[in-house]
């Protein structure tokens, strides 16, 4: 289930290197959340090592919600400086996992952030981002079940 009770949608296919997974959400409008490709990408570069694609993500969740919780410590506290740091470091890990629209909605925040008048898309964009950590993370786990 998603952050907002909706069930996530998943399509599951098998090949001879494993599960990939598109995983959906009804609270992005339905878009990919995970992208299959990139996944398979980081299970091919760890070869025989069947944890590599454990370590990866495990570490991505972790460090991730570190970045999130400064990002919003930012964008509570309008510190576009924070905000700035945390998205741009989200911004190349997330895609690295996957998450090709959270990293897309990172480098908006963080064009937004270098901008002399961010109003108020600075925070709107930076409390989608949040959410979408929240939506990312879920996904990540579920994928790591399948494994």
């Amino acid at each position: 289930m998603t952050p907002i009770g909706k069930p996530m949608t998943m399509s599951i296919s098998g090949d001879s290197g494993g599960l990939s997974a598109h995983i959906h959400s009804p609270g992005n409008g339905g878009g990919v959340i995970l992208d299959a490709n990139a996944i398979d990408v980081l299970k091919e570069l760890g070869g025989d090592d069947v944890e590599f694609l454990t370590e990866i993500i495990e570490l991505f969740l972790a460090e991730g919600l570190m970045r999130v919780s400064e990002m919003h410590a930012g964008l509570e506290g309008l510190e576009t400086g924070r905000v700035l740091q945390a998205a741009h470091a989200l911004k190349s890990s997330s895609a690295h996992v996957g998450a090709v629209e959270f990293s897309r909605c990172c480098a908006e925040l963080e064009s937004l952030c270098r901008l002399e008048d961010q109003g108020e898309d600075l925070v709107l964009t930076g409390r989608r981002a949040v959410a979408m950590y929240s939506e990312v993370q879920t996904a990540l786990k579920a994928l790591l079940a399948l494994s």
